[in-house]
């Protein structure tokens, strides 16, 4: 089963004070969502015509998808019954502000006209006065109007009709309906309709009861929102007990079943002759779901260290060859697949074996396995804003900017000895403009612990932490440094988009 998710935070307004919570929660619901297998796509501080383009590419991509979940917080308000909710953009005056905010009608209207089986609405903007637009959310003492689910979909309000919503406090990250919602959207096997009951319980409590949140449902199936069967690839290419192999409980080609499960042994002497047995065997007539397990296992092999695993990856254009089809290369397909799903399907925050994507990169361009990396491709384009970089054709170089600071030791408390160390500390590094490391940021101990590196290190380090092949980055550094420079390092650093 796979989902889609939608997720608009508006919190700095041109035209009225920025709420202190909204951009925040979008944020932090898309994260927790991604977790338990939603594909999502956030966006924040968003124009009217920016909406509008997000809500019609939701449309067209929610076709491929069972679930689609749609979540709002900003300003929200209603005008003769229809419900609006406003861009960052909106003019707040009579004669605008209704042409210029996005009407839900629109939203419910895609959602409804797609195939996907299920919808899910969850808004956080109803709210009221206007006058208190630090902490709420609202622009109308009717508040949003009620309105009616299309069958299969349910509409989530943070408030019940009439009522006002707390957006926070300005020490607050969340407002205190999204901060209800993460705390319950972990749960793993609840019902949705108990899910939101819980979330309504949690929201009270934090309210002293002044706010009681409300739902409109018109399911009829039931449904579990953290069911842990989610699945974040989109292949349709391959059967689910390949994409997630987690599933893949034998069965096929006894040969090739044989070869799997000596992948799978986590076992040196038994990964090691698997390896060699496979590499004795050709055909396209071989079972591509088998073919693409036991790419994805000879990756997983390659990163524990065996031998011939590793020799395999190393050698990936002539190993891979025999197993070509016209669809594509199946073998190819699973290592590269496996550098950035898990076993269940879902998206690696923290890649694998990225330091073998240089062997994957080299080969790219070589139109025999063309259609591997279209595949490839469609597989990794709705995760491009959380990568720094694609393994396909017209992929191109990459560069960061690294600030370095220049450090000077004594090495030696004689007062007659002036012999000194140079050594450069990295400071920050930023990706097409966007900082994406700052010394200390996320060390929380007394001491910063760094990493001693040489800059020809650091570079390849850095070049395996944001997938990309070190001959496909440059790294420009406002100091001039040698190879042998020695560099600076904070000590398990991650490096992710914002």
């Amino acid at each position: 089963m796979r989902a889609l998710a939608l997720l608009i935070g508006n919190a700095a307004y041109s035209k009225r004070k920025k709420l202190f919570n909204a951009a925040n929660d979008a944020t932090d619901f898309s994260n927790a969502l991604s977790k338990i297998g939603f594909v999502v796509k956030p966006v924040i501080d968003a124009g009217i015509d920016e909406m509008d383009a997000e809500v019609a590419s939701f449309r067209a991509e929610l076709d491929n998808y069972d679930i689609g979940l749609f979540f709002y917080a900003g300003h929200g308000f209603q005008h003769n019954g229809e419900n609006f909710l406003t861009a960052t953009d909106t003019l707040f005056t009579a004669e605008s502000i209704i042409r210029g905010s996005l009407n839900l009608r629109v939203v419910l209207d895609a959602m409804e006209d797609a195939k996907n089986a299920m919808n899910i609405i969850i808004l956080d903007c109803c709210r009221e006065d206007l006058a208190i637009l630090g902490k709420k959310r609202s622009l109308s003492t009717e508040a949003m109007a009620p309105i009616f689910a299309p069958k299969g979909t349910i509409i989530a309000y943070s408030t019940s009709p009439g009522q006002t919503a707390d957006d926070g406090l300005k020490t607050d990250r969340n407002g205190v309906y999204t901060r209800a919602l993460l705390a319950h959207v972990v749960n793993q096997g609840i019902s949705i309709e108990d899910f939101f009951k819980n979330v309504r319980n949690s929201v009270s409590l934090f309210t002293n009861e002044e706010q009681i949140t409300w739902e409109h449902t018109s399911l009829t199936a039931p449904f579990i929102l953290n069911s842990g069967s989610y699945i974040q690839a989109s292949s349709s290419k391959y059967a689910t007990f390949a994409v997630a192999d987690a599933q893949y409980d034998g069965g096929g080609d006894s040969k090739l079943t044989s070869i799997i499960e000596d992948l799978k042994s986590h076992n040196f002497y038994d990964q090691g002759p698997a390896v060699r047995r496979f590499k004795q065997m050709t055909g396209a007539s071989l079972d591509s779901d088998l073919l693409f397990i036991i790419g994805r296992n000879i990756l997983q092999a390659a990163v524990g260290g065996e031998f011939e695993s590793i020799k395999f990856i190393e050698n990936l254009e002539s190993r891979v060859l025999p197993f070509q089809k016209k669809n594509g290369n199946p073998v190819l397909e699973g290592i590269v697949f496996e550098m950035y799903f898990d076993q269940n399907g879902l998206f690696r925050e923290d890649r694998k074996g990225l330091i073998y994507l240089s062997y994957v990169d080299a080969i790219k361009a070589d139109k025999r396995f063309a259609k591997s990396f279209d595949f490839i491709r469609d597989e990794l384009m709705p995760f491009k804003p959380k990568l720094f970089f694609i393994p396909t054709a017209d992929e191109t170089g990459k560069s960061i900017d690294v600030f370095l600071e220049k450090m000077e030791y004594k090495l030696s408390w004689r007062e007659d000895d002036e012999r000194i160390e140079i050594v450069y500390i990295v400071k920050s590094i930023s990706f097409e403009g966007q900082i994406i490391m700052k010394d200390g940021e996320k060390d929380q101990s007394r001491f910063i612990h760094r990493e001693d590196l040489t800059f020809s290190r650091f570079k390849l380090k850095v070049a395996e932490l944001l997938g990309i092949p070190p001959k496909s980055l440059v790294v420009h550094t406002n100091i001039h440094l040698t190879d042998e420079d020695p560099v600076q390092f904070q000590w398990g650093v991650k490096l992710r988009k914002l």
